[in-house]
């Protein structure tokens, strides 16, 4: 196994000899970036940040406008508008092969005259790197991406999930200050993302590679990122932590985007926000007035009572789970509690919340009444 200090992508870079290490905090910003096609505001002046070293998410359903973000950041399309900075350098106008940057696109764009090991080196000869620096540039990313018995194929000699990991040491190879991955994952089954998903994390973590990654998909952002972007209708919605937007989402269209949740109405009294059928949860910050909060149905505890508000009236086994529909007056709430001990369709059930929560912030313009809900 190569040494990975020896391969930070994004970290440091040769040149003439000489080896240079960067100390911007951002690889990347992105500044009142917009776009307008004829009759279509496709971005809204955008706004974003990627640290060195940083696994960051673009998130958000089709046509939201995170893949033409990232045409304007690898130069393939033109801003209406605003800068884009690399390591504090505005690189605006500079054509793509002018950027330190690379990507591997949906459809992995592999040259299917050339083998395997003349897809990687590409890159490298175009940018007339010598021979030798070549060669160990090659070996290492190689091994790295598990290919050393692929090198001599053609890419239609491939599986699917092989000529993924082709695209990706051939972004790699030319060590970018920033790697760009749109949506790579999309076109393979559900078994072998999972497992590229993986393999793509554990080579983040060999290479140190500045990542923006964007992809519809909430499962893959929230195992990979240190941070997600969430985007819809040209304009981002919120960004954070995987765990804290799920948990505690600012915008309803999150709340709703990242899974099944329960939109929740309560009148708050500083820490505290009263439930509708009683009781009250913990806020992460202090309040006042009437507002809604995101319930996960993991973060709903039943208890059987015999005078409780709740009614189950629906239950289904997910093996490990079970997911219940709960009764409270008009409002129907949807649980999750281990299948251990089931509770049975028609038991009366208290309903507790023991997981601090924020208040949802009032809509962003042009997402008001979102209610996109993840399948």
């Amino acid at each position: 196994m190569p040494d990975p200090v020896e391969f930070r992508v994004g970290l440091k870079k040769k040149k003439r000899g000489v080896t240079a290490v960067t100390t911007q905090a951002h690889e990347l910003d992105v500044v009142d970036v917009s776009k307008a096609f004829v009759g279509t505001r496709a971005l809204l002046p955008t706004s974003l940040s990627v640290k060195t070293g940083e696994f960051v998410t673009i998130l958000g359903p089709s046509g939201c406008g995170k893949s033409t973000l990232l045409r304007i950041i690898t130069g393939i399309t033109e801003p209406s508008g605003g800068r884009v900075l690399l390591r504090g350098k505005d690189i605006t106008h500079l054509p793509p092969e002018r950027r330190d940057v690379a990507i591997v696109f949906q459809s992995y764009a592999l040259f299917p005259h050339m083998s395997v090991a003349d897809n990687i080196l590409f890159g490298l000869k175009m940018k007339r790197v010598p021979k030798e620096e070549r060669k160990r540039r090659f070996a290492q990313v190689v091994a790295i991406c598990g290919l050393e018995n692929l090198v001599t194929r053609s890419p239609r000699q491939l599986s699917g999930g092989q000529q993924q990991r082709v695209a990706l040491a051939r972004a790699l190879v030319v060590q970018p200050a920033l790697l760009l991955l749109d949506e790579p994952l999309s076109n393979l089954d559900a078994k072998l993302r999972e497992t590229l998903r993986e393999e793509l994390m554990a080579l983040h973590r060999r290479t140190g590679s500045t990542t923006l990654y964007v992809t519809h998909d909430q499962s893959e952002a929230m195992s990979m990122s240190d941070r997600i972007i969430v985007m819809k209708d040209g304009q981002v919605v919120e960004s954070g932590a995987p765990r804290s937007l799920y948990m505690r989402p600012r915008q309803r269209f999150t709340a709703l985007f990242f899974g099944h949740t329960n939109i929740v109405p309560v009148k708050v009294d500083g820490s505290q926000a009263r439930l509708p059928w009683g009781g009250s949860v913990a806020l992460v910050e202090k309040s006042s007035g009437c507002g809604e909060i995101s319930l996960r149905p993991e973060c709903l505890t039943l208890a059987a009572d015999a005078t409780g508000p709740g009614v189950i009236t629906a239950a289904t086994f997910m093996g490990a789970d079970v997911h219940y529909t709960v009764r409270i007056g008009d409002r129907l709430l949807r649980a999750r509690h281990g299948s251990t001990a089931p509770f049975a369709e028609g038991t009366r059930v208290s309903v507790t919340v023991d997981t601090p929560v924020s208040l949802l912030a009032a809509e962003l313009p042009g997402l008001t009444g979102a209610t996109t809900e993840a399948q």
